[in-house]
């Protein structure tokens, strides 16, 4: 793995002081496990932005059975572990295996949840990456693959999230000044998002097809209309026990008062703008 450059992702300031703040409380010590267990079983939440990841990882934490499966690989939270640990790991495989001591259940589970994005950082240069792919993706013992049917509003998320520096509801302190913030329609921006969304989701597809592993697929409508029947064929497929009664989250919605209008906006400007589109609600803008 390209060890010189993941150490210099490490010390990258974040874009945004939320996100920041976000990643040094997940990267805390408060959150391992204390068994010291070894780990037994892996599994990965391959997934783009805005695509649900994030609500689906809470929920397996949730069950203490499921390890802690964040995004360990996102610069944002190298640069908390760094800042935690008043150095950047030596080298990757050095750094996942000190979460991995850290982040693994009592019952030897651990989780990672990866954007396309970040396993690409992994490589030096492009002809290395299918090979730290596959030693990545076949050491994994379970596969989940989220991703977002409605990509048009999805874009609009990610662009909203990019803007204000909001990812999540976690975010808590930051929702009312962020949401404050005016928004402008920004078609070339928003495209891109689009654009790191469709390259991110078809890099997942195409890999997996490539490596023939097999994964399984959880759509972000799936998860948030059908939450606890999805969030239990999660569970069964990792292996872990469902409890009794999974509750909905009560999850402060980071939606900004401006996205139903960007996501109308952007689907006229994508000559897609039919009233039965326009009329169906934009909620869940997040995670």
């Amino acid at each position: 793995m390209k060890d010189s450059a993941f150490s210099a992702i490490g010390e990258v300031p974040p874009a945004r002081q939320a996100s920041l703040l976000w990643n040094l409380q997940m990267m805390k010590d408060s959150r391992d496990f204390p068994s010291g267990k070894p780990t037994t079983s892996r599994y990965a939440i391959l997934s783009v932005p805005r695509s649900g990841s994030t609500l689906m990882a809470r929920a397996l934490r949730q069950t203490g059975q499921a390890g802690d499966p964040h995004e360990y690989l996102n610069p944002n939270a190298i640069s908390a572990w760094s800042t935690l640990q008043g150095k950047p790991p030596s080298s990757a495989g050095a750094y996942l295996a000190a979460i991995e001591t850290r982040r693994t259940a009592p019952n030897g589970r651990f989780g990672i949840k990866i954007h396309y994005s970040h396993l690409l950082r992994l490589a030096a240069k492009p002809a290395d990456f299918t090979p730290i792919a596959a030693d990545f993706l076949k050491r994994q013992d379970r596969l989940i693959f989220i991703y977002r049917t409605d990509r048009i509003a999805q874009a609009v998320s990610y662009y909203v999230a990019q803007t204000t520096g909001l990812w999540t509801s976690e975010h808590g302190n930051y929702l009312a000044d962020r949401q404050a913030c005016p928004l402008v329609f920004d078609a070339l921006a928003i495209t891109r998002c689009l654009a790191h969304i469709v390259e991110g989701e078809q890099g997942w597809r195409n890999l997996l097809e490539r490596l023939q592993l097999p994964c399984l697929e959880v759509t972000y409508e799936g998860l948030t209309t059908a939450y606890q029947d999805t969030l239990g064929r999660v569970f069964r497929y990792i292996g872990i026990d469902s409890p009794t009664a999974i509750e909905n989250p009560a999850v402060t919605p980071t939606t900004h008062p401006q996205a139903f209008d960007l996501v109308a906006q952007f689907r006229a400007y994508l000559g897609c703008a039919s009233p039965v589109l326009l009329a169906r609600p934009v909620s869940a803008l997040q995670d």
